[in-house]
């Protein structure tokens, strides 16, 4: 079996439009169905992001312009809720009544979105040379059993993951080459990233060690420039929507200076479990011996230092939830290629294979056809077939 998985995966490595066509292909169409079948939301922000504006033939009627709309997400950036409420704008205007269709058209973008994520993960190992380790990056980022599920949520975590992934691949692109011109157009799109999840900014610490290192001053310059640009560009939709530069982010900050532990605290090493549990261990549980770990790893240096940077900021935040951790997912996926490698090419591991890929396809199927909040969903649902219900009323936290 892992003979002819081998066989399989050199094949795939050997041209990129195959690594397309039976990958790529096959993922988005099983993201497509995810977003069309599974109508459940992961937790509350996405479900208000998708509230706010759906249908949006009522909250167009309760708003006189989308800058009114935008305004609801107070401390929060407005680009994601402007995005959805133009994605359910452009599904009404097709037609798409009623409010499955404009969330399920939502989600449909949230799935050719992920295509970000796929290519540079693919792109990372491409770039060093390694096509077989391209194609299990590709396939991790592809098929592990959160990612078609979550990949198509409607949440601002994983509206800033692809742009993240593509943002560490030109830092791994700089690290590698020294050209600035990738260091540039990182922090550009880090910059967007920060715009949809405020949080990603945080990985702009993951340069600092690069500049350390290669003892360049000029690339640090480029780096504050593109820094600055990047800030001056994010703050304009505020400035447009809400009269004030950066007026989210700094509402974000205050809010989060005066209420971080509002909601809930955790303690400091709450996101260990997931993070390990993300592995199906013990799957890539091993002694590697023998494995060249510098060799393997040092080119993806800036992959790791960012990986660690924001895992380590995200566990000191008191209120944590597993959502939190999304943004980073293709990343840590790819990094485990050189593993997944490894592993397929060592004697006598055949059950590693068996087990996380019968493990991985149960949750993937799970994650798939099971809608999350199916009580609430299927309540509000009932109601809509009862022409006589003509008014509801809610209780705080009645429906949690």
């Amino acid at each position: 079996m892992k003979e002819s998985l081998n066989r399989i995966i050199d094949w795939l490595a050997a041209s990129p439009v195959r690594a397309l066509l039976w990958i790529v292909v096959p993922a988005l169409l099983w993201r497509l169905l995810t977003a069309l079948w599974n109508i459940g939301y992961f937790a509350v922000d996405d479900y208000t992001l998708l509230s706010n504006s759906i249908p949006v033939q009522i909250s167009e009627k309760l708003n006189s312009s989308l800058g009114a709309l935008v305004t609801i997400s107070d401390f929060r950036s407005p680009l994601p809720q402007a995005l959805v409420h133009a994605v359910a704008s452009l599904v009404y205007d097709f037609g798409g009544e009623h409010p499955l269709s404009q969330v399920r058209g939502v989600f449909v973008v949230m799935a050719l979105l992920s295509l970000i994520s796929m290519y540079f993960a693919w792109k990372l190992f491409a770039l060093m040379g390694r096509p077989r380790q391209a194609v299990l990056a590709l396939l991790l980022v592809s098929f592990h059993f959160l990612m078609p599920y979550l990949s198509t949520r409607s949440m601002i975590e994983n509206m800033a993951a692809p742009f993240i992934t593509a943002s560490v691949y030109y830092l791994c692109v700089y690290y590698a080459r020294d050209d600035r011109r990738a260091l540039f157009v990182s922090v550009l799109i880090l910059s967007f990233a920060a715009l949809l999840r405020f949080q990603a900014g945080v990985l702009v610490l993951a340069y600092l060690p690069l500049f350390y290192w290669k003892r360049s001053w000029n690339d640090f310059f480029w780096f504050c420039g593109a820094g600055v640009l990047g800030l001056i560009l994010t703050g304009l939709p505020d400035v447009l929507i809400k009269g004030v530069f950066h007026d989210s982010l700094i509402r974000y900050i205050v809010f989060n200076l005066n209420h971080a532990s509002d909601f809930g605290t955790s303690p400091p090493w709450t996101y260990i479990g997931p993070t390990l549990a993300m592995l199906l261990p013990p799957a890539f549980f091993s002694r590697y011996k023998g494995f060249a770990w510098r060799e393997q790893f040092g080119p993806l240096a800036p992959a790791l230092i960012a990986l660690v940077i924001f895992f380590i900021s995200h566990s000191l935040i008191p209120h944590k939830e597993e959502r939190f951790l999304v943004p980073m997912f293709p990343v840590a996926l790819a990094c485990l290629a050189p593993l997944a490698d490894w592993l397929l090419r060592q004697p006598g591991r055949r059950w590693v294979l068996i087990y996380f890929a019968v493990l991985n396809t149960i949750l993937l199927l799970g994650l798939t056809f099971f809608t999350f909040q199916h009580n609430i969903i299927g309540l509000v649902l009932l109601m809509e077939r009862q022409p006589q219900i003509v008014r509801v009323k809610i209780f705080a936290y009645s429906l949690t």
